[in-house]
């Protein structure tokens, strides 16, 4: 059904387009350099599901938590639009949009997960919950997260190396 609906509504340009600026978007969001920051955001998915600060939140923690990924998220982005003076603010977030993102989500994910340990100190040891169950959860989901973000950087790869011609004695020629 969808596949019909793009065929009648774009043309097939518009549609490979599409689909490559999807696979532009996961092929930077899985590049190795950011495999830590998908391990950290299955960690605070886990460790605040399962210690409860999802649910036993306060309105004015989480408000207070997006405020401050907002103030702190606009001076990252600020700062590093400023090193590439050479673009306009519109190509930035156009070509940038995982490095906008991640810029306004780590804030909001650490405020949010002091917030919790703040509020549930018997639960944590620092940073850590202190029952076990919850430590191992955490601490699986985050290796499974990471192996599959290089499974799947591998496996863009290998797209990318499949559609790439074959270059023979100087000729593109595209295998069949």
């Amino acid at each position: 059904m969808i596949y019909i609906f793009f065929n009648v509504f774009f043309s097939r340009f518009q549609i490979e387009l599409f689909y490559h600026m999807i696979f532009l978007f996961m092929y930077d969001a899985v590049r190795p350099a950011l495999v830590p920051l998908w391990i950290s955001l299955s960690w605070w998915i886990i460790i605040l599901y399962r210690a409860g600060g999802f649910n036993e939140g306060t309105a004015s923690s989480w408000l207070n938590s997006f405020v401050m990924s907002l103030l702190v998220g606009i001076v990252l982005n600020v700062n590093a639009f400023a090193s590439q003076q050479t673009q306009s603010v519109l190509t930035w977030l156009l070509e940038r949009p995982f490095s906008v993102f991640r810029f306004f989500a780590i804030p909001f994910c650490v405020s949010s997960y002091a917030a919790a340990v703040q509020r549930e100190k018997e639960q944590f040891v620092i940073v850590f919950p202190v029952r076990t169950e919850v430590l191992v959860l955490g601490l699986s989901s985050s290796c499974a997260v990471g192996i599959a973000a290089f499974a799947f950087r591998w496996m863009l790869r290998c797209y990318v190396d499949e559609r790439r011609p074959i270059i023979n004695n100087g000729e593109e020629q595209v295998e069949d």
